[in-house]
């Protein structure tokens, strides 16, 4: 069985984009717990965690990793587009 792994990011352009945090096994099941009761989106992307895995926490993020995280976010927002929102 394969650990879990999760990372958190914080920031809204690629200058500002940070690792904000990153854990595995317990810990990081306790972090995607929380982003799951907050509807904070998430993603399994073993490619993008194994970029992360090497990032200290506070560190800006690498190019390569920003490159997949903006076809994340566009699939998200694409996504975001089609559901089905409830009215206010």
């Amino acid at each position: 069985m394969t650990e879990t792994s999760a990372a958190a990011i914080q920031g809204t352009t690629a200058e500002t984009a940070r690792l904000t945090a990153k854990a595995d096994g317990p810990l990081a099941e306790l972090m995607l717990a929380l982003a799951f009761e907050k509807d904070v989106k998430v993603r399994q992307d073993p490619a993008l965690m194994d970029i992360l895995r090497a990032v200290e926490e506070g560190s800006p993020l690498p190019t390569e990793a920003m490159a997949i995280i903006a076809e994340i976010l566009t699939r998200v927002y694409a996504a975001s587009l089609i559901e089905p929102h409830e009215a206010a």
